[in-house]
C-alpha cells in the first residue's frame, strides 16, 4: 500500500518534473507509461525525458526514429540497476 501517493496522478506528475529539474537530469521512462508521457507532452516537458537508448532496439536494427521510452526487459532493467549501482559505488563519498 501507498500511503503517500497522491489522489491525483498528475500531482505525482509534477512531482517527479519538479525533481527533475532540480537536478537538472533527465528521465529514463518506461515505454509503457504513456498517461505520463501524453501529460508531459501535453504541459511541453518532453524534454525531460532520454530517448530510447540505441543499445535497446534488437540487433542490427538501425532506428530511423527516436522515441521516448525504453521497454522494461529483464536484460534491461539488470543493465540500468548494474549502471546505478557503479555510479553510487564510484561517487558515495
Amino acid at each position: 500500500m501507498y500511503k503517500a501517493r497522491p489522489n491525483d496522478v498528475r500531482d505525482a506528475y509534477k512531482t517527479a518534473i519538479k525533481l527533475l529539474q532540480y537536478y537538472n537530469c533527465k528521465a529514463n521512462l518506461e515505454a509503457t507509461r504513456v498517461s505520463m508521457l501524453s501529460w508531459a507532452r501535453e504541459k511541453k516537458y518532453l524534454n525531460y525525458f532520454m530517448y530510447r537508448p540505441v543499445a535497446t532496439y534488437p540487433a542490427g536494427n538501425n532506428p530511423k526514429r527516436r522515441t521516448i521510452g525504453t521497454p522494461a526487459s529483464v536484460a534491461i532493467i539488470d543493465h540500468q540497476t548494474d549502471l546505478i549501482r557503479d555510479y553510487v559505488n564510484d561517487f558515495c563519498h
